[in-house]
């Protein structure tokens, strides 16, 4: 199952309609068109919430780069998997972006079905396609954002849903701590690198120093499209004398490893 997780910015609490109402113009949007059309039953679109503070536009500039970690963290809390999300911005313009190859971003203009066909071409780019591949990818605006998506775009699209779907629900992630070796020994006072390569099912990781989190990252899914493995680099400081414990979870949408090695501080 491919997880879409939808969530507003720039809606009042009192606008719920409004929200749910952009929500489902964007869902019938997207899920018109082949391959989505064809794969409704695989593809799990939903509705989170919808927030006025999530700093994803200041007046009709984009600010994307700033807004990622209040998506995020807004998403999780809702507490279902997501494979990628759709950030619909009230009164925003017609236009759009996407951050990191998993959160796209559509501004509902008028509210209409020119802002779904926007947002259809952001989760394109979502799925590999580029500005100017085809009708729907034009950077244009009025009509062409509502043009079918041609038959090579689907089946890149088409090829990206199954390679999402299987590594989600099928694979387990693996993950192995690089550096430092087990039972490594380490002077008081400095810090200490710690590295581990998670295989491309991995969405999070964390690193816990005797059973405390000292480091967490996300994953994003623009490393599937060539990158086969995911290491990662975390500095564990301060340093106490004693006998310790480092581990480090990797975490998939249904599964997780982990792994735990021995460190002695002097």
């Amino acid at each position: 199952m491919y997880n879409l997780a939808v969530i507003g910015d720039g809606y009042r609490r009192s606008e719920e309609a409004l929200f749910l109402s952009d929500y489902n113009l964007c869902k019938s949007e997207l899920l018109m068109r082949p391959p989505f059309l064809q794969r409704q039953s695989q593809i799990n679109m939903y509705s989170t919430t919808w927030q006025n503070s999530l700093r994803c536009k200041a007046g009709n500039l984009w600010e994307g780069t700033s807004c990622s970690g209040n998506v995020v963290g807004k998403v999780n809390a809702f507490g279902q998997p997501w494979n990628a999300i759709l950030v619909i911005i009230k009164n925003q313009g017609s236009g759009g972006a996407v951050i990191g190859g998993q959160i796209a971003a559509a501004g509902m203009i008028l509210h209409s079905i020119e802002s779904g066909g926007v947002s259809v071409h952001e989760m394109g780019h979502v799925f590999g396609l580029y500005d100017g591949s085809g009708a729907l990818m034009s950077a244009a605006g009025g009509g062409t954002w509502n043009t079918a998506f041609t038959p090579e775009q689907q089946v890149t699209i088409n090829n990206r849903l199954n390679q999402l779907t299987g590594f989600f629900t099928s694979n387990p992630p693996t993950m192995t701590i690089t550096t430092p070796p087990d039972n490594y020994s380490i002077q008081a006072g400095g810090s200490l690198l710690v590295h581990a390569d998670m295989s491309i099912e991995t969405t999070s990781v964390q690193v816990f120093w005797d059973g405390e989190i000292k480091a967490s990252n996300v994953f994003w899914a623009r490393s599937y499209y060539s990158n086969p493995t995911n290491g990662m680099t975390f500095w564990i400081s301060p340093l106490s004398v004693g006998n310790h414990i480092c581990r480090v979870v990797a975490t998939g949408i249904n599964n997780f490893a982990e792994q735990s090695i021995n460190i002695t501080i002097n």
